[in-house]
């Protein structure tokens, strides 16, 4: 009898103990969230957290945030997000990891040069954070139910336009090391499912998906004006490494690199192979939306331009892209004409 009730009170002695330090630990996360928050640029940037609620226990400290909101303002514009719900934790057996999920996201971007905006839904985005052993940090995310509209304000009632639909998002960024000489950010992003309805038959409604890896080189501190201008002037580059889009019948490879010129326009160059053009001008041909003569016109330009494949596969036409002087080009082509992305 005296054993049991010393391994009752033993027991209850450990629960209490791990109940404490549990709370110790949910309370030092509740200060680290506070010191995030008041220590943000208010010139720059707006966190409503909303109400936190405390959870998780006992495996987990988890703090859920109920309808929260964030405002940012940028060289390029503003960027409103909010959800219903945001849920940070971690897990008691990897405490360095920091994972989180929000339900029923809802962000908006306003681009102030053109005046445009676009809305971008979701049903839930997750992903986790993690730090690197030499420094920086892994941020890891992916997404579902995505829908991209872009806002139209031509009349008194604001109305969404339908731009474009993704089934699943899904990559990660890479932060910085902190290192003086090499200050690096890396992005990968594979998006999969996307519908746009307002593209031409015959790929108006099939599915396509796209995968994009990116560097981002050199110091580019929190996106105003002045940061964009000391990036340029340190020779701070995008390093498109790999830029994959497949919507059948086109598959699109491209790789470059992207700078700002003296007016903030988009300076660069960079080269696309593109297969399955012929077979997308024979749709337009079908869907009378090109005539016959011109097709065959288009097809023998793209003749001079096509090339062996470097996987051996099908021929590509291989399109040399330039960016400079406020003028794209696509091999001696204009192709449109690049304001500058800040005014």
């Amino acid at each position: 009898m005296r054993r049991a009730i010393w391994t009752v009170a033993a027991l209850a002695i450990v629960i209490a103990a791990y109940g404490g330090a549990w709370w110790t630990v949910s309370e030092r996360s509740r200060e680290a969230i506070t010191v995030w928050i008041d220590g943000l640029p208010r010139d720059r940037v707006t966190l409503v957290p909303g109400d936190m609620r405390r959870g998780g226990f006992p495996f987990a400290v988890r703090w859920t945030f109920a309808s929260p909101r964030i405002d940012a303002r940028w060289a390029l514009g503003e960027v409103t997000a909010r959800a219903g719900t945001v849920a940070l934790w971690i897990d008691l057996w990897a405490p360095s990891t920091i994972r989180y999920a929000a339900a029923a996201f809802d962000g908006a971007m306003r681009h102030t040069p053109t005046r445009r905006s676009w809305r971008l839904t979701g049903g839930t985005v997750a992903g986790q954070v993690e730090p690197r052993s030499k420094g920086g940090f892994d941020l890891l995310y992916e997404a579902g139910g995505l829908e991209l509209s872009e806002i139209d304000f031509s009349d008194s009632a604001s109305r969404l336009r339908a731009v474009a639909d993704i089934r699943a998002a899904e990559g990660s960024l890479r932060g910085p090391s902190g290192s003086d000489d090499v200050v690096e950010h890396t992005v990968r992003l594979l998006m999969q499912g996307i519908t746009v309805p307002d593209l031409p038959e015959p790929v108006s409604g099939a599915s396509g998906s796209a995968e994009a890896w990116l560097a981002l080189r050199g110091p580019i501190g929190d996106g105003s004006i002045e940061d964009l201008v000391a990036w340029r002037d340190a020779s701070g580059v995008l390093e498109i490494e790999r830029l994959d889009i497949e919507w059948m019948p086109i598959e699109i490879d491209f790789k470059g690199t992207l700078a700002l010129d003296e007016q903030l326009r988009p300076l660069g160059a960079g080269t696309a192979d593109i297969r399955g053009l012929d077979d997308l001008i024979d749709g337009l041909v079908g869907q009378n939306v090109v005539k016959r003569a011109e097709a065959t016109v288009a097809k023998l330009a793209l003749a001079l331009l096509t090339r062996p494949a470097k996987d051996g596969g099908t021929p590509v036409v291989r399109l040399p892209l330039t960016a400079q002087d406020g003028v794209l080009r696509g091999g001696p082509f204009v192709l449109g004409r690049l304001p500058p992305l800040v005014r």
